[in-house]
């Protein structure tokens, strides 16, 4: 299914509108960057990665059997980016960030259909959802490679990212 729409409104918005499009037993969701190659998945399905339907699949840059090229910038800014997450809502995985997941259509349009972070932090609220519906995650290896001309405005983002941070506790509190 090829999805369009006129205003950006996020990565967030794009991922769910094209996963409660989705009708295969599998759902991939990657960076329009490919700085991770689609062929991953193919990988991933050979060496019996993806198995219970009730796991969700997070590539993960911090594996020790990935293989990746990063500035220095993007691997400084990463670091205090997990140890924030750790510290506002107790996630511990290695990398929620990375664009390259995939999930089991069996629970993904019930999660999907209640995330409300449109922008980059979209992902701690997917990790967040999943959990609370007792859907594991289990990050997997990958070869990812920083692309130049990302979209990922480091001054403009990152207290965007914060600030989505802090409305996703927020809500959390709340309900």
């Amino acid at each position: 299914n090829f999805i369009k729409y006129k205003k950006n409104i996020g990565k967030g918005f794009a991922v769910k509108s094209g996963v409660l499009a989705a009708k295969n037993k599998w759902i991939l969701i990657c960076d329009a960057d490919l700085s991770v190659h689609p062929n991953q998945f193919i990988n991933w399905k050979k060496n019996n990665f993806l198995t219970p339907k009730n796991y969700a699949f997070f590539g993960s840059r911090d594996h020790e059997k990935s293989k990746i090229k990063a500035s220095k910038m993007r691997v400084i800014l990463g670091f205090f980016f997990k140890k924030i997450i750790r510290i506002f809502f107790s996630i511990n995985l290695k990398d929620t960030q990375c664009g390259f997941k995939v999930f089991n259509k069996f629970y993904s349009k019930k999660i999907f259909k209640n995330i409300e972070s449109y922008r980059f932090a979209f992902d701690v609220e997917l990790t967040l959802l999943l959990k609370k519906n007792n859907i594991k995650i289990i990050e997997l290896p990958l070869k990812w490679s920083h692309k130049e001309g990302s979209k990922l405005s480091l001054l403009k983002d990152m207290p965007l990212m914060l600030l989505d941070l802090i409305i996703i506790k927020y809500k959390q509190k709340i309900k």
